[in-house]
Parts: structure tokens; C-alpha cells; sequence
């Protein structure tokens, strides 16, 4: 009965052996993964910053693009306003000129 004992005692350490094996493994697993994890989220973190970033530049192109369209318009108006003036001008020195 002895060796019986003996037998289960030793098949018990080798199985708690390879337990605690596979245990450290798996918290060494853990804490990289865990460090990967927090790596990632920073990441994420300062990717989310950059992108709220370009969508700040962007909208801001974007308006001074359309104040520049904007700006192109109003000068082609202004510049079809002083066109008719001169015309209007001109018709009148015609005018004057016939008198």
C-alpha cells in the first residue's frame, strides 16, 4: 500500500508541477499582452488626437476656400460693375459729344 500512496503522491507533484509551469506561462502571456494592450490604447489615444487634429486643418481649408471662391466672385462682380460703368461712361462722353 505504500508504493500505492507513493505512486499518487508523485503522479500529484508531477501534475502540480506542470501546473505551476503552465501558470507561469500564462502570467508571463498575461503581462505582455496586458503591456501590448496599454501600448495600443496610447496609440489609439494619440491617433484619435492627430485625426481631430487634420479634421480641424481640414475644416479649415475648406473655409478659406470658400472665402477664396467667395472673394473670386466678388471681385469678378465688381470688376463686371466697374466694366458697366465705364460703358455707362462712355456712352455719356458719346452723348455729350454729339451735342
Amino acid at each position: 500500500m505504500n508504493s500505492g500512496y507513493q505512486e499518487i503522491v508523485e503522479s500529484i507533484k508531477a501534475k502540480t508541477a506542470r501546473l505551476h509551469s503552465v501558470y507561469q506561462h500564462h502570467k508571463k502571456l498575461n503581462y505582455e499582452l496586458t503591456n501590448e494592450n496599454e501600448k495600443i490604447k496610447s496609440e489609439n489615444t494619440e491617433l484619435k488626437a492627430q485625426i481631430n487634429r487634420l479634421i480641424s486643418e481640414m475644416e479649415t481649408l475648406k473655409l478659406t476656400s470658400t472665402l477664396n471662391r467667395k472673394e473670386g466672385r466678388i471681385k469678378q462682380e465688381a470688376e463686371g460693375q466697374i466694366n458697366n460703368l465705364i460703358r455707362e461712361v462712355d456712352q455719356c462722353i458719346t452723348l455729350i459729344n454729339r451735342m
